[in-house]
């Protein structure tokens, strides 16, 4: 996740796009076949080696949950959203983008979703997010 943000999102521009397009920048790289081949290895070897899993967790997922969480705070500053937990907010955006997809995808059913799939994907979670936290 931390990766995405590399560029970083502007709460002066449309907040709808944003989400969009960092929701499909980061699906883009987590179902990436290195990034699923990466993950599955990580996954079965944490077990016997948890600070594999808490260095990848650290440097990755927690990283990008802080980011896209001090991001929904300037959103929330601005009156794009209402006052809430970023950090859960930020969480419930990015499984929200995951979906069904990544989990398909680590369990190698059916086929790696097409840029259709992951646009739609993401508009659904951008939809629900708003939906839930837009100003109202």
């Amino acid at each position: 996740v931390a990766l995405v943000f590399e560029q970083e999102l502007d709460v002066a521009e449309d907040l709808a796009a944003q989400l969009q397009r960092f929701g499909e920048q980061f699906l883009s790289l987590v179902l990436a076949d290195d990034a699923v081949a990466s993950y599955r290895m990580m996954i079965g070897e944490c077990a016997r080696f948890p600070e594999i899993g808490r260095t990848f967790y650290d440097s990755g997922p927690a990283l990008g949950q802080t980011k896209l969480s001090a991001f929904f705070l300037g959103a929330i500053e601005k009156g794009l959203l209402r006052p809430t937990d970023t950090l859960a907010m930020a969480r419930m955006f990015i499984h929200l983008c995951l979906a069904d997809l990544h989990q398909r995808r680590l369990f190698n059913i059916g086929t790696k979703p097409d840029e259709v799939a992951i646009r739609s994907n993401v508009a659904r979670a951008v939809q629900m997010l708003l939906a839930n936290f837009g100003p109202t």
